[in-house]
């Protein structure tokens, strides 16, 4: 449920519930493993009244906790993660189809490369027996 808080709305909790889910052996783990990737903007919009709040930040919740005050900054760094994510994600995914495409286009160039040598060598040999007959050429001449 939702209470005003200082005039904002946040969801209500208590500190017991608060302790027993960080003294939990797996918190830190979890936090770690966290799937940030799944944030979406309604969870981040969530988060926005809590953020507001005056002490919502590390240096007040310090005060209460050294764990609270890292939660904080957790939090909010899970927040800009998002935002940054929105920016960075179809950057990545046009890079990845860059990179596929020059992948493409390079295979292409090698192959071209490789019958372009073909012919350099045809024609190579080509110009040496045209060579070699305008000797011949020049000395039946003389």
């Amino acid at each position: 449920s939702w209470t005003d808080v200082k005039g904002f709305m946040v969801l209500c909790g208590t500190y017991d519930m608060a302790v027993k889910m960080m003294s939990d052996m797996n918190f830190l783990s979890a936090l770690m493993n966290f799937p940030k990737e799944q944030i979406n903007d309604e969870t981040v919009e969530l988060l926005h009244p809590y953020f507001a709040a005056p002490d919502f930040n590390y240096d007040s919740a310090r005060k209460a906790s050294g764990n609270v005050a890292g939660l904080c900054n957790w939090a909010e760094a899970m927040c800009t993660y998002h935002t940054v994510a929105k920016v960075v994600e179809p950057k990545i995914a046009s890079l990845r189809e860059a990179e596929a495409e020059l992948k493409v286009a390079s295979k292409d160039k090698n192959a071209a490369e490789e019958r372009m040598a073909k012919v350099q060598a045809k024609l190579d040999e080509m110009q040496a027996q045209f060579d070699a007959a305008m000797a011949q050429k020049q000395a039946l001449e003389d």
